[in-house]
């Protein structure tokens, strides 16, 4: 239903202004939650430059970082080859989009959810996104629904932004998500 939803609004551009740091105040407040008692490093990092603002809808934005946490939880706990006493690592942050590195060439932000979980098979990747696609069982003894990452795409084409997932089987995976700056963010001069 929560996909459905998504899907109706993707055509209506969001019209509040978010500042990142406040999302990522939120999204801390509600993953402390996901984290307790697990054996897990859940490390927000702080947002470096106070006014950078997105065009956005804070409910989806925050549904978005649950959701690649959510993933990265799942998969990342339930993996045989983890050793014991061996913590996952999570780190959720944001920076400035950087020129010339694949993102469209206006001004925008990255966030990132990245972890050192089992990774996903690079023949995986380019399918990922789509609605109920799903990696058969492998190093995790979990199965998803195969929507949690169609959502995140739904939300991420309404803020007319960008997703990038880069995996290496072993070693983790790494969600970026690029997003337009709000209008009046634009002018700033990235430090």
């Amino acid at each position: 239903l929560y996909l459905s939803r998504v899907q109706m609004q993707e055509h209506h551009r969001p019209r509040d202004t978010i500042v990142v740091s406040e999302l990522f105040q939120h999204f801390s407040d509600e993953a402390r939650g996901l984290v307790a008692g697990k054996d897990v490093v859940l490390d927000v990092q702080p947002v470096a430059d106070q006014g950078l603002a997105v065009a956005g809808d804070i409910a989806q934005l925050l549904q978005v970082l649950m959701n690649l946490v959510e993933n990265a939880l799942k998969y990342g706990l339930a993996t045989k080859d983890k050793q014991p006493g061996q913590a996952l690592h999570i780190t959720v942050g944001c920076e400035r989009a950087k020129p010339d590195v694949g993102w469209p060439s206006k001004s925008g932000v990255v966030l990132s959810v990245a972890d050192t979980g089992p990774g996903i098979s690079a023949r995986h990747l380019p399918r990922i996104t789509e609605r109920f696609y799903r990696v058969a069982r492998t190093a995790a003894s979990v199965q998803g629904s195969g929507l949690g990452l169609a959502i995140v795409q739904h939300v991420i084409a309404r803020h007319e932004g960008r997703l990038a997932i880069e995996s290496v089987v072993g070693q983790g995976t790494t969600c970026r998500i690029w997003l337009p700056l709000a209008a009046g963010d634009c002018n700033k001069i990235a430090t």
